[in-house]
């Protein structure tokens, strides 16, 4: 980033005008941090196969849904994780070809046998 040459003398700033200058600088930095995290899962496609680390190690899954700051992540375990996007290595985008309009279906045959219901931990 290029050194301003023109720096804001802050001093001078009243507590309303310091006030009213950290909401503006809070508000860029959280519009920045957005744009980061929707780029970063612009990259990823559903149904795509990703690594991220968890809790108790490396965890790999699929891609089952975009959320608003986050992807939400089926692992092969059967358990469903959501996760930052740039928290997230892919390992192969799907051979799914997708045309304009339409969406991909992502399968999960993950399900607890003795209640037959999917494992959504």
């Amino acid at each position: 980033m290029a050194e301003d040459t023109n720096p804001i003398d802050i001093d001078r700033l009243s507590e309303a005008q310091l006030r009213a200058l950290h909401a503006r600088i809070t508000q860029r930095i959280r519009f920045i941090q957005q744009a980061r995290a929707h780029h970063a899962m612009m990259e990823i496609s559903l149904g795509a196969r990703v690594m991220f680390e968890g809790h108790s190690g490396m965890v790999s899954g699929t891609v089952i849904r975009y959320n608003r700051k986050t992807v939400s992540v089926i692992s092969d375990g059967g358990t469903r994780w959501t996760v930052s996007p740039s928290l997230l290595c892919v390992l192969e985008h799907p051979q799914a070809k997708r045309s304009p309009g339409h969406e991909v279906v992502v399968r999960v045959n993950a399900t607890d046998s003795a209640a037959q219901r999917p494992l959504l931990g």
